[in-house]
């Protein structure tokens, strides 16, 4: 991230040298040293996230700048394109080139060493786009990730299909629709209900 070793070494002093108490039932514990890890659903984890994948993010950067892997050229203007990044989610473009998709593994094993974050290939898929079928069998397999085709489904959006049809969207204004509506029913207050109450429903009520 471009920290400098000094400010680093002073996190670290921080980190390493405090002891913490939490208190049960009103009276502390005994002290024990902090230590790196976070739980599912904590959340700190999103925004570690973020400043994590953005290392992934300069790694491929660099690389693509010193000739390690192949963006592709995309449009007229030849814009390089080497990968997308959503989140935890990522897509590696590149041209079928077998050096370039071995640098692309050499620069996800750093990343892992690094992160101590673990890849997930067996969720990973190599998507053949105009390119040889041995050639994906040969590429999944220094990989280790399965073969898949368009079109196929990235985010709950259909990739590889027209977007032009409505039924590509379909699904989608169908899942906001969803959630449209079940924040209309949380945000209507007790007074609006009231309010819609119809007045032949007081019939049964008799005033003396």
């Amino acid at each position: 991230m471009g920290f400098g070793h000094r400010w680093r070494s002073w996190v670290m002093e921080c980190v390493g040298t405090s002891s913490m108490s939490v208190l049960i039932n009103g009276s502390p514990s005994k002290l024990f040293k902090m230590e790196r890890g976070l739980q599912q659903g904590d959340p700190l984890s999103p925004f570690l996230l973020v400043l994590v994948v953005d290392v992934l993010h300069r790694m491929f950067g660099e690389s693509a700048r010193n000739g390690r892997i192949s963006p592709l050229l995309v449009g007229r203007d030849h814009v390089e394109l080497s990968h997308l990044q959503f989140t935890d989610d990522t897509i590696l473009f590149y041209p079928p080139e077998e050096e370039t998709i071995k640098n692309y593994r050499r620069i996800l094993h750093c990343f892992e060493l690094i992160s101590g974050l673990s890849i997930n290939f067996d969720k990973s898929s190599l998507i053949l786009v105009n390119s040889d079928v041995q050639w994906v069998h040969l590429m999944c397999s220094v990989l280790g990730c399965k073969e898949a085709s368009l079109p196929v489904k990235y985010l709950e959006i259909q990739l590889g299909v027209n977007p032009r049809l409505v039924k590509t969207w379909k699904p989608i204004i169908e899942k906001v629709e969803e959630k449209l509506s079940i924040w209309k029913a949380k945000v209507l207050n007790k007074a609006g209900i009231a309010g819609g109450i119809a007045p032949g429903g007081y019939s049964e009520f008799q005033l003396c």
